[in-house]
């Protein structure tokens, strides 16, 4: 896990095609056949949260898992 600045998310992680992501309210999402790039992009944008919104919600099948 990689700790990140934001106002939503506190961690996020890729592991051969899965992105977790951790929320600052303990939730913890798994977003499947997301590309190695999209989480390099996270953890360079400049809003960790907004490229989430942007780029990841709603682009990829989740589940929760915690």
């Amino acid at each position: 896990m990689v700790l990140v600045s934001s106002s939503h998310i506190d961690a996020v992680d890729w592991d051969e095609g899965v992105l977790t992501v951790v929320f600052h309210d303990g939730g913890k999402y798994e977003y499947s056949d997301v590309p190695e790039g999209i989480y390099r992009e996270m953890l360079a944008a400049p809003s960790v949260g907004q490229f989430f919104r942007q780029n990841v919600k709603g682009a990829f099948a989740y589940q929760k898992i915690a």
